[in-house]
């Protein structure tokens, strides 16, 4: 279900068996209720402060450009997180299976406890400490400020 760019300020009765939910540029505030069919939500470009209770199918998760400050308790499932654009200040014990983290241009000092499951790596504008996080993970490589797992 794609209800991108229409003002929309809360999402409501949403359909027991929604597997996609793509909800660009609006107004929404917060994301309750959520079905637990859902495997991919992308809420870029609201004024979500805060996303709990996930349903535990989600897959994929992109959150950027809102006003989150936090993100706890992730659903085991993910394997994809685009969450740049925020206000998040700790992104630890992510779930083991997550492959993909996007989380540049947020407040986090720094990245504890990644994944093994982890691919790629963008957090830019953020850790500080590249040496240190690349003497705890050497699979990374940091290429312009940018974090790369090969």
């Amino acid at each position: 279900m794609d209800c991108s760019f229409n003002k929309i300020t809360s999402l409501d009765n949403l359909p027991n068996s929604l597997i996609n939910l793509i909800c660009y540029n609006n107004q929404i505030t917060s994301l309750d209720n959520l079905p637990n069919s859902l495997i991919e939500l992308r809420c870029i470009d609201n004024k979500i402060t805060s996303l709990d209770n996930l349903p535990n199918s989600l897959k994929i998760l992109y959150c950027n450009s809102n006003k989150i400050t936090s993100l706890d308790n992730l659903p085991y499932s993910l394997s994809e997180l685009c969450c740049y654009s925020n206000e998040i200040t700790s992104l630890d014990n992510l779930p083991y299976l997550i492959n993909y983290l996007f989380c540049r241009d947020n407040k986090i000092t720094t990245l504890n406890n990644l994944p093994n499951s982890l691919i790629v790596l963008k957090c830019d504008y953020n850790v500080k400490d590249y040496d240190e996080l690349m003497k705890k993970y050497n699979k990374l490589k940091i290429t312009h400020k940018k974090l790369i797992i090969f």
